[in-house]
């Protein structure tokens, strides 16, 4: 552990928090409230995701980090997210997001 961390374990706790609380206002913008701002926020957390899975893996295959449960539960939020973001560029997305008219066909 950092010593610097020493006797701060209330962090870990205000850092998840915040990071719960980031990701409910960005799914509550691209779902409720269309907003193209919040669209891409949450496209680049997933292309971050998409390294946070390499990564694991690359350590996997090094042998620096053990095999198990954490690794798993990691990969398979990351990959629904990664799902979850994907859907944002999906045909029906586009025109809530008024990317396009509604009248419209996309991608004709």
């Amino acid at each position: 552990m950092n010593p610097l961390l020493v006797g701060k374990t209330w962090l870990l706790w205000v850092t998840l928090a915040l990071g719960i609380v980031i990701s409910l206002l960005l799914w509550r913008f691209t779902a409720r409230a269309p907003s193209i701002v919040a669209k891409w926020i949450v496209a680049v957390f997933a292309i971050f995701s998409a390294m946070g899975i390499a990564f694991a893996i690359f350590q996997l295959a090094t042998a620096r980090i053990p095999f198990g449960k954490p690794v798993l539960l990691m990969a398979a939020v990351n990959i629904l997210y990664i799902a979850a973001a994907t859907l944002l560029f999906h045909r029906d997305a586009v025109q809530w997001f008024g990317e396009i008219p509604v009248g419209e066909e996309p991608f004709a």
